[in-house]
């Protein structure tokens, strides 16, 4: 007893073909779709000098109380100092954490950004260290 196997025809093949240039586009958009949205998620306001900073506050999370620093003061004018310019990128984190600490910049133009509570760049931890009046270089565990 002989098995006898079949190819696919002509119409199969391009079906197939078809089937699969229709996977490529989709897999195309969503991956540009996701590139688009980490843009638009990470990328901070502009900021080219210190003096567009408005307002800066420090924030526990989920919920606990915000220092209120007056613009000019001593602390102040530390956290400032502190910025990187140009701001950092903000970083995704899709963990579920569940407190935390947030940095939010708002610039004079109105534009914000903020950072926290889960992941923060280093730089923005000494803005940190410099609202809680500790040196640049201060740990975490020390605040």
């Amino acid at each position: 007893m002989t098995t006898r196997t079949t190819s696919p025809g002509p119409l199969a093949a391009s079906e197939v073909r078809r089937s699969l240039l229709v996977l490529a586009a989709i897999v195309i958009v969503a991956g540009v779709g996701i590139i688009v949205f980490w843009l638009v998620t990470t990328t901070p306001p502009g900021l080219s000098s210190r003096s567009q900073i408005a307002h800066i506050e420090i924030s526990a999370y989920p919920e606990g109380p915000s220092p209120v620093v007056i613009a000019g003061s001593p602390q102040f004018q530390a956290m400032v100092e502190a910025v990187p310019v140009p701001l950092p990128r903000k970083r995704l984190d899709f963990s579920q954490c569940h407190f935390g600490v947030k940095v939010t910049i708002r610039l004079v133009s109105g534009a914000s950004v903020t950072y926290g509570p889960c992941k923060l760049p280093l730089s923005i931890e000494r803005v940190i260290c410099a609202g809680n009046g500790m040196p640049p270089n201060c740990d975490k565990t020390k605040r």
